[in-house]
């Protein structure tokens, strides 16, 4: 989709949009040199779109404007088309482009960021709906997928369990690792949320404000190994607790939201001091 006109946003803002997508896509691609990669990868970038995308998560109105009009009947349709349920339908199709336009609070971002013009945007909007009618029926034991639906189905949950090495290679494979990002973000959220003031409090000043062990047990007249215990039985009870929500709100079998969770929190450090930051004080 070409666009055309001053949709309002700043330029330089703009090109240092495009520099940041380029340069993260160009990473992946093993090719000989960062130049080609990052030709390679600016050549195929749907740049019209992207400006729409970026307009729209600037809040531009003259975007937004566009956006609907080209693009609310057509989330609709093929929500339609995916699933004979009308009601998942408009629900999960209403509820994108509520996620395009506010700020998702587990991210700090709204959805459309996560549009990289790898593809054209009413591609990107499909692929998207298609996994969260997928994941709605999932929570559903009454809905029965289609086969299209099963398909995107077993991919998504392939995604779910792969190590972690796989080469994003295209905008399929981006929009199933960002809607997996997406849920389990909000999952490690609500249980960080749902800790006791006293231990929100204690991961706050460990993760957030940079305290030792040391200086926390100091500070409580305690010794560190104690606090190393209380600790690892908070992470211990966050993941506990994540695990519960991927399999109650997202569909997923026990064994699979185990290992999910498992290889998530292997590396979290960077991942708590965000979460723990979003979480409102005790």
């Amino acid at each position: 989709m070409e666009i055309h006109g001053d949709l309002g946003v700043s330029f330089d803002e703009f090109l240092r949009h495009i520099e940041g997508i380029v340069h993260a896509r160009a990473s992946k691609i093993p090719l000989s040199s960062e130049l080609s990669a990052s030709q390679e990868v600016l050549s195929k970038t749907r740049l019209g779109d992207l400006y729409l995308a970026f307009a729209m998560a600037q809040g531009k109105e003259a975007a937004w404007v566009l956006f609907t009009r080209n693009f609310d009947r057509f989330l609709k349709g093929v929500a339609c088309t995916l699933t004979s349920n009308r009601d998942v339908a408009m629900a999960v199709s209403g509820d994108i482009i509520g996620d395009l336009f506010f700020t998702d609070r587990s991210r700090g971002e709204s959805l459309i960021m996560g549009y990289t013009g790898a593809s054209s945007l009413n591609r990107w909007l499909w692929l998207v709906l298609r996994s969260r009618i997928v994941d709605a029926l999932r929570r559903s034991p009454k809905e029965q997928l289609g086969e299209d639906l099963e398909a995107i189905g077993s991919n998504t949950e392939a995604m779910s369990r792969g190590n972690g090495s796989t080469v994003l290679t295209g905008p399929e494979e981006e929009v199933l690792y960002a809607e997996r990002d997406r849920y389990i973000h909000s999952v490690l959220l609500a249980a960080f949320q749902a800790l006791s003031p006293r231990d929100l409090t204690l991961l706050k000043m460990h993760h957030v404000d940079g305290a030792k062990q040391k200086d926390i047990a100091d500070l409580h007249g305690v010794h560190p190994s104690r606090v190393s215990r209380r600790l690892d039985r908070i992470y211990r009870t966050v993941r506990k607790r994540a695990t519960e929500l991927l399999v109650k709100q997202h569909g997923l079998k026990t064994k699979e939201a185990r290992e999910l969770m498992t290889r998530v929190t292997q590396h979290w450090s960077g991942e708590i001091d965000d979460l723990i930051g979003r979480c409102p004080p005790g």
